[in-house]
């Protein structure tokens, strides 16, 4: 009885009916980068988006990451990179950062992006009593 399911015979595919065998297998486009976060960066001004690799590549080792600032700037990151810093932004204005993933084989994800991100103003701490610039006195201890 002949089966119209492919058998494997020394490790190449062999077909059981009329079909043609197709032993080659073409990568697919990775899936979506995922838990994409957007944080306050150190420095005024600056955002860090980062995210964890896609669940699968498409069969093929990823290339790189294309990361974007809604109406902004865009750049690509090695896939060994899970964040990056974007810095000069403005303060007070909602951002969002998208990201993709690219395999090998030059496919790309869909995008994954964040939820907005309003940069607060630092405050402003102004020093209103002390010593004058330069001047310091050594309190006296009494025992």
């Amino acid at each position: 009885m002949r089966s119209s399911q492919p058998t494997m015979r020394r490790g190449r595919p062999v077909s059981g009916g009329t079909e043609p065998s197709n032993p080659l297998t073409l990568p697919d486009a990775p899936t979506a980068p995922r838990n994409v976060v957007a944080k306050p960066g150190v420095e005024a001004g600056s955002a860090v988006g980062s995210w964890i690799q896609p669940n699968t590549t498409g069969g093929v080792p990823l290339d790189s990451y294309e990361i974007c600032l809604v109406g902004g700037e865009c750049r690509d990151e090695p896939a060994v990179t899970l964040k990056t810093t974007f810095a000069g932004l403005p303060v007070g204005t909602p951002l969002t950062f998208t990201v993709k993933a690219r395999n090998e084989a030059g496919l790309e994800s869909t995008l994954e992006s964040t939820s907005g991100l309003t940069l607060a103003v630092a405050p402003r701490v102004e020093i209103t009593s002390g010593p004058a610039e330069g001047s310091f006195t050594k309190p006296e201890a009494t025992i």
